[in-house]
């Protein structure tokens, strides 16, 4: 008897650190996983003397980017001559909702359909419009192609200057969208992904709520912050005509 309970204890241990290994492996690749950014810098960073202003917008919970309205007609979205536009991105049925529900949540989170772009004109510069929470960043003039070219092939087009359009709402467009809506890619991240690929070093796959993603955003400069920033470094004298401390040879 006892040696079927040690042997039916050995068997439970053996299992147990079986499971525990297993689950520290799996913690290990999903550390792993996370500390790795998703997607790649495809532009250079800004500096004093390249950069333009765009803006990380939230609500609180979803987040999105606000861009210049002109640089968004010239890629062919409905801008209704705004100076500013709003794009967010999410499951096209849950973003589309009146309200999101918690079924809805839920079912966009695990059995997630196709994705929408939402274009929404806004009435003023992003940091003046009544309850949206708006922080500037500076993008260098590659960073601003990168993220317009993206924002364009994220959506779906029949032509030139016709996007796909799935429905309208409070002055806003939804246009069908191209990449996939995921567990660990949603619309938080979505917006990290598009300011790393523009140059900012945003880690794009631990940004997954807009309170992260609003917080990393709000430690890069601004074109002013740049700006004032080179203006108060002292000059750098020509390599040819620099000494060392000692004085000339």
């Amino acid at each position: 008897m006892a040696r079927f309970s040690g042997g039916e204890a050995g068997r439970s241990g053996g299992q147990g650190g079986l499971l525990t290994w297993t689950a520290l492996a799996l913690l290990t690749l999903v550390v792993i996983w996370a500390a790795w950014p998703g997607v790649g810098r495809a532009a250079a960073a800004p500096t004093a003397d390249d950069c333009a202003s765009v803006y990380v917008v939230s609500n609180g919970f979803h987040s999105g980017l606000a861009v210049p309205g002109a640089l968004a007609q010239a890629k062919g979205f409905p801008t209704r001559g705004a100076a500013w536009v709003e794009f967010g991105w999410g499951e096209a049925q849950a973003y589309q909702a009146p309200s999101l529900t918690l079924a809805n949540a839920l079912r966009s989170v695990f059995a997630p359909g196709p994705t929408t772009l939402l274009v929404l004109p806004l009435p003023d510069r992003p940091d003046r419009v009544a309850g949206l929470y708006a922080i500037e960043l500076g993008l260098s003039q590659s960073g601003m192609d990168t993220l317009m070219g993206d924002l364009q092939a994220e959506a779906q087009w029949v032509g030139p200057g016709e996007p796909v359009v799935l429905s309208e709402r409070n002055g806003g467009v939804f246009l069908a969208a191209n990449s996939p809506f995921r567990l660990w890619r949603m619309c938080n991240a979505w917006t990290a992904e598009r300011l790393r690929r523009a140059g900012l070093d945003l880690h794009d796959r631990l940004l997954f709520h807009s309170d992260l993603l609003m917080w990393a955003a709000d430690r890069k400069p601004t074109c002013g912050e740049l700006a004032a920033h080179s203006a108060a470094a002292p000059p750098v004298a020509p390599a040819e005509t620099r000494q060392s401390p000692a004085g000339p040879a």
